[in-house]
């Protein structure tokens, strides 16, 4: 299974629950994950006209016109605008005693790697897209060379 689910609009997954898990006790995983993850991707389409107008001399008027992003593309960033939900929330199913702690000594009640899930909340919302962003930017100049 494959971690993206290629969806495009607010309320859609990015990103698949399914294909997150914490490796075994005792294995490693691999060095190079299979997988290259990646936000949905973006496109900007930018424009800009001018034309020149001859006044004397070598004195001339420019009049441009600029847009940016002339398509109106919206995108969701993975930033920290929490633009898609990449939140994991887990339960422990099970708990150890005696473990290790590292420091000469031992822990009781930790939580074993193999014994979680993931709670309802994280697998309805987990790599949901909620906001999208961008904007549609004109621009509008006059310049006068002399």
């Amino acid at each position: 299974m494959r971690p993206a689910a290629w969806g495009i609009a607010v309320g859609e997954k990015v990103l698949s629950i399914d294909c997150i898990k914490v490796p075994d006790l005792g294995t490693n995983p691999p060095l190079i994950p299979p997988y290259d993850l990646r936000a949905p991707f973006r496109m900007n389409h930018d424009l800009t006209l001018f034309k020149n107008f001859s006044l004397h001399g070598a004195q001339k008027l420019q009049f441009r016109t600029g847009f940016f992003n002339i398509f109106n593309t919206a995108y969701a960033s993975t930033g920290v605008n929490n633009d898609m939900d990449l939140t994991l929330d887990t339960r422990c199913n099970r708990r150890v005693d005696h473990v290790p702690n590292g420091i000469v000594g031992y822990a009781d009640g930790v939580c074993d790697p193999a014994g979680y899930s993931f709670t309802d909340v994280a697998r309805d919302n987990f790599g949901t897209i909620n906001v999208k962003r961008g904007h549609r930017v004109v621009e509008f100049v006059l310049k006068y060379y002399f």
